[in-house]
């Protein structure tokens, strides 16, 4: 995985010997970088053209090659590419996941394996911790991670890695328990129906199990589902 960054630097003098010098040429610095500078500009060419930069996917190989010409443009004296191994996940066919005859919106995560070829239909059973695995009934069942982000905290970032965990290990630890499949609440403050897909890691000599991100309000749906049976 590569990240190329081009900066223009201008050759400065800094005189410790003046403060008002100092902050004087930090703020042209500044000026410069949030007037005139490419950056937002390289960022959207980025990300149009190559969306899904995954490791070791083409899409990566064409940034990382669209990086490097980017940065020989500049005139830098030398680029060079290093080789680095990586896991490699490709998405399949768009994924799909439906209550009875209501669909709910949905993206597999990064690195889950896929469905049986017919699909999966299993009973669900809704968690809010990976801790309630060790007394739940998941065998044979799709387990529902849904506990939200914290929405009171003051760093989003803190309620994002509070929550993460549901996505990150969930669906390994479920596969130890029996379960079958995997459904994760979307992690994010928003209330739309917009599925955030992530990464997810499995456990060693554990079933690997299909897992699956729902927007927040197929995940409201689905709660509200369960409760009524």
């Amino acid at each position: 995985l590569a990240a190329l960054v081009a900066l223009p630097l201008t050759p400065v003098l800094f005189a410790a010997e003046d403060p008002a010098a100092d902050a004087q040429m930090l703020r042209t610095i500044y000026t410069a970088a949030l007037t005139t500078s490419p950056a937002y500009e390289n960022l959207r060419e980025l990300t149009t053209r190559f969306p899904g930069r995954l490791a070791g996917s083409q899409n990566l190989e064409g940034a990382v090659q669209w990086g490097r010409a980017l940065l020989e443009k500049t005139g830098v004296d030398r680029t060079e590419p290093q080789p680095v191994m990586v896991p490699h996940w490709e998405r399949g066919a768009p994924e799909s996941v439906w209550l009875g005859n209501i669909p709910l919106a949905a993206v597999a995560l990064g690195g889950s394996v896929p469905t049986p070829a017919g699909g999966l239909r299993a009973p669900v059973i809704e968690l809010h911790s990976l801790a309630a695995l060790k007394t739940a009934d998941v065998k044979g069942k799709i387990v529902f991670f849904n506990r939200p982000m914290n929405p009171a905290y003051v760093s989003t970032g803190q309620a994002y890695g509070e929550a993460g965990d549901q996505r990150n290990r969930g669906p390994g630890e479920a596969g130890k328990y029996g379960a079958i499949g995997a459904l994760v609440r979307s992690l994010t403050l928003a209330h739309d129906d917009t599925p955030h897909t992530g990464n997810t890691t499995y456990q060693p000599d554990v079933p690997r199990i299909p897992a699956a991100a729902l927007s927040t309000l197929a995940a409201d749906n689905l709660s509200a589902a369960l409760k009524l049976n």
